[in-house]
């Protein structure tokens, strides 16, 4: 019995940490809540990016809710997540979604940059950018390209 139960807690455990590996994708859960407007702190933070690769796709006709967490998407990715690996988010009900997948980062002079590409889902329609943002000195992202 005593085996058993350990096994289940190391079970558990194994999928509580899941995400926390950095070969995962991130996913961001759409909320009922989320706000249409960045929370103070991350105002600061996302600005540098003037709107992201998501400010060129107003085709997709997103509300300022999936807006906003697209552009908190294309930071952490660019921040956070592994060349390669998939930041997803989705936002309007379900009815648009995006992944960002950030490459390897490099320096230019003193400064880490990183290419990436955030594709959007919009019902039957997608729409793929690519970029580039590099680092500023208090540790947020300015979009380049």
């Amino acid at each position: 019995m005593k085996a058993i139960v350990s096994s289940l807690v190391t079970a558990l455990a194994a999928l509580a940490l899941g995400g926390c590996v950095a070969g995962d994708a991130m996913s961001v859960a759409p909320s009922p809540l989320a706000p249409t407007r960045p929370a103070p702190e991350m105002a600061g933070i996302l600005a540098p990016l003037q709107g992201g690769l998501v400010g060129r796709m107003a085709e997709l006709g997103m509300d300022d809710a999936a807006r906003l967490q697209a552009l908190q998407t294309e930071y952490r990715a660019l921040e956070y997540t592994a060349p390669g690996d998939i930041a997803s988010w989705q936002g309007q009900g379900g009815r648009v979604a995006g992944q960002v997948v950030p490459s390897q980062p490099y320096r230019v002079g003193s400064q880490d940059c990183r290419q990436f590409t955030h594709t959007i889902t919009a019902g039957t329609e997608e729409v793929v950018e690519r970029g580039t943002a590099c680092r500023n000195a208090d540790g947020s992202w300015a979009l380049l390209s």
